[in-house]
């Protein structure tokens, strides 16, 4: 029996055009697509005025958008925090039992959490980060698999304004540490393992060699399985740990801001290259000569 091709690209082919139902489309967000494009197109400021009302801002803009070529500055003046609108606004709704996430791990593993569970779950993380001493505009790299945890450390930082930058968890550890010297980050977040097409990958293993000579870094923090027994080296935690310490869910307090993530990338054959991101857009994009901070 011949092998089946793992180069395979397309296991299936389909040609048929499925349309929704007219009970789909009366239910649908954007009724006329085309019509909503052609708004856009027209009177851009209009349009997004418009749009961004739909999410709850602390400071009302002064200006929609001040384009200065080739800078653009979205919604000047205004303040938003993406965690806020991401939970806040619906935990105060019937939406804090409607589930938010559902996760299927590799192994069969099932989670479900609702927004009022989420919310509680980034609540406690943002803590347990503040007590690690991070603050507004300090800066964090998460380097975690496709686990719950990675949405729950996204929002907790932007939740209190810890500036933190998504590495994705296949790269080696040379790729990781570049990223970290880059955005000078005080801590990482990780996980003692990661499953990638039924790969175990010691990701923690990778970060201690990466922050080895990463002084900017004050503290590991790794998601561990419950039953883990192995010693964490220095300038390590563990996460179930740190949860035991802080148990506090209690509410904190959002902070608005402008920056909210950073991303460093490297080229084939050009410098890193950082950007910062704010809630309304891109806030700034540049291209960095080594060991230069992307915030």
């Amino acid at each position: 029996m011949k092998a089946p091709d793992e180069n395979i690209e397309n296991l299936l082919r389909v040609d048929r055009v499925v349309y929704p139902t007219p009970e789909t489309k009366s239910r649908s967000y954007i009724q006329d697509y085309e019509s909503e494009y052609r708004r856009s197109i027209a009177d851009p400021e209009a349009f997004w005025d418009k749009v961004a009302r739909e999410l709850d801002w602390f400071t009302p803009w002064q200006r929609v958008l001040d384009w200065k070529y080739p800078w653009a500055k979205w919604f000047v003046g205004a303040t938003c925090n993406i965690s806020y609108n991401c939970l806040d606004r619906h935990v105060k709704t019937w939406r804090r039992n409607k589930v938010a996430v559902i996760w299927v791990g590799e192994q069969g593993q099932e989670r479900i959490l609702t927004y009022g569970e989420l919310f509680r779950q980034v609540n406690r993380c943002a803590n347990a980060l503040k007590a690690l001493g991070l603050r507004k505009g300090d800066r964090a790299s998460i380097y975690l698999p496709k686990i719950p945890e990675q949405i729950v450390a996204m929002l907790a930082c932007a939740r209190i304004g810890v500036i933190h930058s998504v590495v994705y968890s296949g790269f080696s550890a040379p790729a990781l540490e570049s990223r970290i010297r880059d955005a000078e980050s005080r801590v990482v977040i990780t996980a003692d393992v990661g499953y990638d097409r039924g790969k175990s990958i010691n990701l923690k293993g990778v970060v201690d060699q990466a922050v080895a000579n990463c002084s900017s870094v004050e503290t590991v923090a790794s998601s561990r399985p419950p039953m883990t027994a192995r010693p964490l080296p220095r300038r390590s935690i563990g996460i179930t740990g740190w949860r035991e310490k802080n148990r506090s869910a209690r509410r904190n307090r959002w902070t608005p801001k402008r920056r909210c993530t950073s991303c460093i990338r490297r080229g084939r054959r050009a410098n890193p290259k950082g950007w910062c991101t704010c809630t309304a857009g891109i806030w700034s994009a540049r291209t960095l000569p080594p060991s230069t901070s992307s915030i």
